[in-house]
């Protein structure tokens, strides 16, 4: 369920990309005539990862007003070990010159090995 966020980013065999995902209004918010955020399940394969990413790192801009590219840093960040990859997209954000201006949370989500993928 994506909430008022920006979709989750998909990495596995190939190129970083981005899944499809129902948009929501944001949590919290009860708006009337508005269907209820609808669920997107994702199998994720051995080795693939789910990067989720709060607006303030999709959005941080550089010098020019740019955003900055999360699916091209992630992709080239594709061999940093799951537990230190949120940190090196931040580090990657500060060495390419982009200033996050809200929240920047991150989340790496990975299967469990010793549990069989829905189906």
């Amino acid at each position: 369920v994506a909430c008022g966020h920006p979709a989750p980013v998909l990495l596995g065999a190939g190129p970083a990309r981005e899944v499809a995902v129902a948009p929501g209004p944001p949590l919290g918010i009860g708006l009337v005539g508005v269907d209820p955020p609808q669920r997107t399940v994702v199998p994720l394969g051995p080795g693939d990862r789910l990067f989720l990413a709060s607006d303030g790192v999709w959005e941080a801009r550089d010098a020019t007003g740019g955003f900055y590219p999360l699916v091209t840093g992630l992709t080239a960040l594709a061999g940093t070990p799951s537990a230190g990859l949120p940190e090196a997209v931040g580090a990657d954000l500060v060495r390419r010159g982009y200033q996050v201006r809200d929240d920047a949370t991150m989340l790496v989500l990975t299967p469990d090995p010793g549990r069989p993928a829905p189906r």
